[in-house]
């Protein structure tokens, strides 16, 4: 391989990189609002808590961004059934910026076999 193809081929390589981790960011924050709001009652891995708190794992109940917005936001009280069991314990309203909300939201739609 010349030496100018190698240099070509590592830019290209640095900018899909670049390009990649420039998506990252919101994840990471995502997970450290998780981690410090959601994750007590939700679980690490989203599992939730059976009979108490809904799983945020591999739900299609994370599809419309918006209602998920205002459940954060909000808060949320009632009964409500995810993957076949019922919940109805009262969620609280977490105050959040929008960023923090917007990143808490895509790593919750994009973990634990969530694909929204």
């Amino acid at each position: 391989m010349s030496y100018k193809l190698l240099v070509i081929f590592c830019f290209a390589f640095l900018v899909f990189a670049n390009k990649a981790n420039a998506q990252n960011p919101s994840l990471e924050r995502g997970k450290n609002v998780y981690t410090i709001f959601c994750q007590s009652c939700h679980g690490e891995n989203g599992e939730g808590m059976p009979g108490a708190f809904p799983p945020l794992a591999k739900t299609n109940r994370l599809k419309d961004t918006k209602k998920l917005v205002d459940i954060i936001k909000k808060g949320m009280t009632g009964e409500i059934t995810v993957l076949g069991n019922k919940y109805n314990a009262e969620m609280s309203a977490v105050d959040l910026s929008d960023q923090e909300v917007a990143d808490v939201v895509h790593y919750i739609r994009k973990s634990w076999g969530n694909k929204y």
